[in-house]
């Protein structure tokens, strides 16, 4: 599927647009926020995502503080803090290589030679990368589907918020994908022209039809998985 965007010169030019997950592969992987490991008073831990705060915390003097003392506290949260920082610089870092791999990549197989050597303003370039993407759909896209066509919830709670509340197992997904992905195999949709023309729905339609699709099985797991957790208390 191709679109038609006028660049400076006047002329039209047409641009391919890109499959929902075609720009996956081009890299390098971002890595996702920063987590750390919390110790609870009942000597559990647990991790938890990080965020910065607005007002650093203050380096301690002592550097070798004594075990479980508001001192070691103190420079444990420093420290945190500290390894936050340099996360961030490396996501940073990784987020704007994968954006000039994406650039070049949209450059190499959405256009023609032709076309290449007619881009000369930033507006060019810019008209012809928002033409070659598509949007990706969000979680908050479904989250709000599921409240205002479906009226969904579990037990009090939004749907997708109770399935993220059972009980966590060892695997790790990019969920949203993963589900409308699952889509396009159940409609037949499996070729690159006919992904590209799903892809160029609303967002707000993506979201219905994904929640629609996988509303069923997400309310099923949630009720496979309160009679599990009810059993275990009677046992």
């Amino acid at each position: 599927m191709n679109k038609e965007v006028v660049l400076s010169d006047g002329q039209p030019a047409s641009v391919r647009v890109l499959g929902l997950f075609e720009l996956d592969a081009v890299g390098p992987d971002i890595p996702g926020p920063y987590r750390y490991s919390i110790l609870t008073y009942t000597g559990q831990v647990y991790e938890a995502e990080y965020q910065l705060p607005d007002i650093p915390p203050v380096k301690p003097t002592d550097e070798r503080p004594e075990t479980g003392t508001p001192e070691w506290q103190q420079l444990r949260d420093y420290e945190t803090y500290l390894c936050a920082l340099a996360y961030r610089d490396k996501r940073g870092q990784a987020v704007e290589e994968w954006l000039n791999n994406c650039a070049a990549y949209i450059l190499a197989h959405c256009l023609d030679e032709g076309t290449r050597r007619r881009l000369v303003e930033p507006e060019d370039y810019q008209a012809v990368y928002a033409a070659a993407t598509v949007p990706r759909l969000r979680m908050e896209d479904i989250e709000s589907v599921l409240r205002s066509t479906f009226r969904a919830e579990f037990a009090g709670l939004e749907v997708l918020s109770a399935l993220f509340n059972m009980e966590p197992g060892g695997g790790k997904v990019n969920a949203v994908a993963l589900w409308e992905s699952q889509l396009l195999n159940a409609l037949g949709l499996v070729t690159p022209e006919q992904e590209a023309q799903y892809a160029h729905l609303p967002i707000v339609d993506r979201a219905r039809k994904v929640a629609a699709f996988k509303l069923s099985d997400w309310l099923g797991a949630l009720e496979a998985d309160r009679v599990h957790r009810e059993i275990k208390r009677a046992s």
